[in-house]
């Protein structure tokens, strides 16, 4: 498979349910809406064989994104997933069942951003340290609290 393969078989599969930028010869970027995440997750991990390389999440002056970065090796090509979250209430459903490493990332993203994970409850502080605000996410621009 190669890189236009591939844009067409994301294009067919959520044709009318995405948006395929082709960012440069190495990136593809794809915004979907976030209710698809986990099909997509599936779909690229499992039916496609692309490797999850990491996830970012990032405040904007309106929304929250969520990235996954999929790799794709054998043609050295990644493929950015854009899911926008709402500012008020930035929330996913997990991929931690589908890809096991997702599970350490969503803690991440939840501790220093709040962007919730819907089925990957945090059961401990992964990164700040225990006697942290709850609430409080040091990577929002404002220091905001969260109280979702």
């Amino acid at each position: 498979m190669n890189k236009e393969q591939l844009k067409e078989k994301i294009a067919g599969r959520y044709a009318g349910r995405c948006e395929i930028l082709d960012h440069s010869p190495r990136r593809i970027y794809v915004t979907i809406d976030k209710k698809e995440a986990r099909d997509v997750a599936s779909f690229f991990f499992q039916e496609l064989g692309a490797r999850l390389s990491i996830c970012t999440g990032l405040e904007t002056s309106h929304n929250f994104e969520f990235l996954y970065h999929f790799s794709f090796d054998e043609i050295g090509l990644t493929v950015t997933v854009r899911a926008i979250l709402g500012k008020a209430n930035p929330e996913i459903e997990s991929i931690k069942d589908i890809i096991p490493a997702a599970e350490w990332i969503e803690y991440e993203n939840n501790e220093l951003l709040g962007i919730d994970f819907i089925g990957n409850p945090r059961k401990r502080r992964f990164i700040l340290a225990e006697d942290w605000p709850d609430g409080v996410y040091p990577l929002r621009k404002n220091g905001e609290e969260h109280n979702g």
